[in-house]
């Protein structure tokens, strides 16, 4: 819906509002970081569409793409010492004799 792309008076996405409105309190991710994310996005927005004729408006799926990146930076970063060391999953090809094997950064070194 078009209706949804862009902001509200207070520079809060109107995406933002829908997927609060729908997004039941969660330890994981509260309203408050989901706003926090939704500020980043649309900080870097403006900051975009100032260089440009024509402002940026995000579709609904262009949106999600960016809180999920969001999500995942800040996950990423702010646990990034916990990260390094927790077990990845991967497969191997055919030829491998390994599949679903459980490999830390320590076994990689």
């Amino acid at each position: 819906d078009t209706a949804l792309e862009g902001v509200d008076e207070n520079n809060i996405s109107r995406f933002h509002h829908v997927i609060a409105a729908r997004l039941f309190e969660r330890k994981q991710l509260s309203r408050d970081v989901l706003l926090a994310y939704d500020q980043n996005i649309v900080r870097h927005t403006q900051a975009i569409s100032a260089r440009r004729s024509e402002p940026l408006r995000w579709k609904y799926f262009q949106y999600l793409g960016l809180l999920f990146t969001e999500i995942y930076l800040d996950r990423y970063f702010s646990n990034f010492r916990s990260e390094s060391d927790t077990v990845v999953k991967y497969r191997c090809c055919a030829r491998c004799a390994v599949v679903g094997a459980s490999v830390t950064r320590a076994t990689l070194r």
